[in-house]
């Protein structure tokens, strides 16, 4: 949008229902590196995290990013941008956008972004389970929850049935903490099927968090 319709939007647009709801610095952070995706050029910034008095601290003792700036993505009440960072060029790299601080958009060209990338596709698959290396997974999924599977990995995956209330599904997950979590919360209606060394991974989290507790308890 021109300038004059970008100030008619901002002035008509609330990001509500959130603690931490985005300002106008928020809305000139996004429209200075749209620019910058705009013009193919990479950015650099300093990037925030907190301390233990809630306080805003620069995170890695006020580390410059240099950047390549492909595109954002909202996820749980949050933007967040995704691009590649000098030094890890190998990965797609996301920081929230409400973090990033001393934007400036500088002369060298971006590097080009992955030929199969695209920021729905990467929020679906991994950004929603973002920490770990992308691997594809076998799920034995309860017939009730196919919503849950279509809503979480799109449509595309492959499917076969597993028994008269199951399904197996093929699908593409960064496997991590999140994912695990995010298995768990289905409270048995959605297991890990394969490959084992996931099975693995997710049985030894399980284990650790029971350790938490005491031993007698039911």
């Amino acid at each position: 949008a021109n300038k004059h319709v970008q100030d008619e939007l901002l002035a008509s647009t609330d990001v509500s229902g959130h603690y931490d709801s985005p300002n106008r610095n928020f809305y000139a952070t996004i429209q200075e590196i749209s620019q910058a995706i705009a013009e193919g050029k990479k950015i650099s910034f300093q990037y925030y995290d907190y301390n233990l008095n809630k306080e805003k601290i620069l995170h890695n003792d006020g580390e410059v990013y240099t950047y390549s700036p492909y595109g954002f993505a909202w996820n749980e009440d949050r933007y967040y941008l995704l691009g590649r960072v000098d030094k890890r060029p190998d990965v797609i790299n996301p920081f929230r956008v409400d973090l990033l601080c001393h934007i400036c958009i500088l002369d060298e060209n971006a590097l080009p972004a992955p030929p199969d990338f695209s920021p729905g596709q990467y929020s679906n698959t991994v950004f929603k389970m973002f920490g770990g290396e992308e691997k594809t997974v076998t799920l034995e999924v309860d017939n009730s929850l196919i919503k849950k599977i279509i809503d979480r990995f799109g449509n595309r995956f492959p499917t076969t049935i597993a028994s008269d209330k199951t399904f197996y599904a093929e699908i593409q997950a960064a496997v991590s903490p999140t994912f695990f979590a995010w298995v768990f919360q289905y409270n048995g209606k959605i297991s890990i099927a394969g490959p084992s060394e996931v099975q693995e991974r997710y049985a030894s989290m399980l284990k650790r968090t029971l350790t938490a507790y005491p031993s007698d308890f039911e």
